[in-house]
């Protein structure tokens, strides 16, 4: 099928607006971060650990993701993806301690691994065989491409606006 008419299947945007925004929300608070607790003069010691637990939470539950996908469906896995980010984002607004930063990106981390384990899994109900690599190379392009404009933006909305500012703005992109 044309690549238009795949895009126009109903699960299509869902999946790959579900990866996109897991990266991109990701990717921006996980830029910005270091910056932001280098602001407020936290020590670097912080900040690796700081890292550390958000990739873990990133990657550690795909052990199970898929399972929790099979169990539960994947829309209520999107769904948690997107409710974790929401908590993150609170615990990051709320204060700029070393607990806001580790539970925002902890949560932030585990909202990524459910937002793309369940968009990947949704992405592959929209397609056949012979229609797998344009799938997936419009997906890699949105994905990515989200990814990138989040990085580029992160180091410049944290300049110029701020750590609160920055959160806020990633407020729209769960909607």
């Amino acid at each position: 099928a044309a690549l238009g008419e795949i895009i126009r299947r109903p699960a299509f945007l869902p999946a790959v607006l579900a990866a996109a925004t897991g990266y991109a929300l990701m990717v921006l608070l996980m830029s910005a971060t270091p910056l932001a607790m280098a602001g407020c003069n936290l020590p670097v010691a912080d900040v690796t650990m700081v890292i550390q637990w958000h990739v873990l939470a990133m990657f550690l539950p795909s052990f199970i993701t898929g399972d929790l996908i099979r169990r539960l469906g994947v829309l209520p896995i999107l769904w948690a993806g997107l409710l974790l980010f929401a908590m993150g984002l609170a615990i990051t607004l709320a204060g700029v301690a070393l607990t806001n930063f580790t539970w925002g990106l902890v949560l932030v981390g585990l909202a990524w691994n459910f937002l793309c384990n369940g968009g990947t899994t949704l992405r592959t109900t929209v397609h056949n065989q012979g229609e797998r690599a344009k799938v997936q190379g419009l997906n890699e392009l949105v994905v990515f491409g989200a990814s990138a404009t989040a990085s580029f933006s992160a180091g410049w909305l944290y300049a110029n606006h701020g750590w609160k500012v920055l959160n806020w703005g990633a407020v729209p992109l769960l909607t």
